[in-house]
């Protein structure tokens, strides 16, 4: 009996001996797992810093390249502009052509228009008042030290005709136009004034003819002395002059220099290779180092006759991900105009020489004079 007191009073104490247990089976469990994972993570470390350490172009692979584009727009230094004291000119009423020329080199101007029916230009020497027709669609040379020529128009049909006239430019020595500047007139026909006619005056007095009769003629009273009456003069009316119409001309601003005929010729060259600093200026270097950024400095000039339009570039990166960088749409270029840009990027392929291209107008969206000046190309030495 004492026994089976003692087993009653011992069994309630075995569930409290099992929860204390598992209570340690679940704190070692959990010490081995902290413990595996502080390993793991420290062999990831371990691993990391082997990367950084011995493969850094590895790691840069998993980034992204930057890029940079500045640009500097360098106008045409033969710049060539033309103008006229009028806009619209009467048929055989003089205008004035006159011009700024930057060239600062000797050499001479000549003139020409395209045809029209029934329409040509005079030049006209003020001094000696001397004509000389202009053919149409012919280069006319001509020397002037006042930068102006006077011209008269002609037009021998009664409408409106619209005319470009274009002035080019030529140093000596070359054989080439230097520059050139273009400038539309609108010139009319005006019909002379009809005359009005002049009022005459016819004399008053009547031719009496006899009349025959067979009755006696009347014994006639003697007549009585004439009173001459002078009569006034009339005034006599001034004749009329014809007068040539008076227009108010608006001044325009001058075309830009480009031949009408003419076509847009953009060219690309590579002027240097180097890097550019924190401060994003460029440092000429035959060798980069494979910390720094790459850069290249180019240009694109219209050595064309006519304004390029708008238009865009494209260029394929030596960059470890390929790329293409595609420019913004860029600015018309009229002729002689250029643009220097300085394209950077880092990230580049893991090799001792980079090639740079570069393609000027890539849609061939552009009628070009010629289309084989539009690529371009250079090595990048790495160290």
């Amino acid at each position: 009996m004492q026994d089976a007191h003692i087993k009653e009073f011992l069994d309630p104490k075995e569930p409290k001996h099992e929860e204390k247990k598992d209570q340690a089976e679940r704190a070692r469990n959990a010490a081995i797992k902290t413990f595996a994972v502080l390993g793991l993570a420290g062999i990831l470390a371990l691993v990391s810093w082997g990367v950084v350490k011995f493969a850094p172009q590895g790691i840069k692979s998993l980034t992204s390249a930057t890029f940079s584009l500045t640009s500097k727009f360098i106008p045409n230094k033969n710049k060539l502009t033309i103008t006229s004291d009028k806009q619209k000119v009467s048929s055989g009423v003089m205008f004035i052509l006159s011009w700024t020329n930057r060239n600062e080199e000797k050499g001479t101007y000549s003139l020409t228009y395209p045809c029209a029916d029934d329409f040509h230009l005079e030049a006209v020497e003020i001094q000696s008042n001397k004509k000389l027709t202009i053919p149409c669609s012919t280069d006319f040379a001509f020397a002037s030290d006042e930068n102006k020529i006077t011209l008269i128009p002609l037009l021998n049909i009664n409408q409106n005709v619209n005319v470009p006239i274009t002035l080019n430019f030529t140093t000596d020595g070359s054989e080439k136009v230097t520059s050139s500047s273009s400038v539309t007139m609108a010139f009319t026909k005006v019909s002379p004034p009809l005359q009005p006619a002049i009022a005459t005056s016819t004399s008053n007095a009547l031719a009496l003819s006899p009349i025959l009769t067979d009755t006696p003629p009347p014994v006639l009273a003697p007549s009585p002395t004439p009173t001459l009456v002078v009569a006034p003069s009339p005034t006599p009316r001034p004749t009329p002059v014809a007068r040539q119409p008076v227009y108010t001309y608006v001044p325009q601003p001058a075309p830009p220099r480009e031949d009408p005929f003419g076509r847009p010729d953009l060219s690309i060259r590579i002027l240097a290779t180097g890097t550019v600093n924190s401060r994003n200026q460029f440092i000429e270097q035959s060798a980069i180092d494979s910390n720094e950024r790459a850069a290249v400095r180019f240009e694109v000039q219209n050595i064309g006759t006519k304004g390029s339009g708008i238009w865009r570039f494209e260029s394929e990166l030596p960059t470890q991900r390929s790329y293409t960088f595609r420019s913004d749409l860029e600015p018309t270029l009229f002729p002689g105009d250029k643009i220097e840009f300085t394209l950077a990027f880092d990230e580049f392929e893991n090799t001792s020489n980079l090639r740079f291209t570069i393609q000027v107008d890539p849609s061939d969206q552009i009628d070009e004079l010629d289309e084989n000046n539009n690529d371009a190309g250079v090595g990048i030495r790495v160290n």
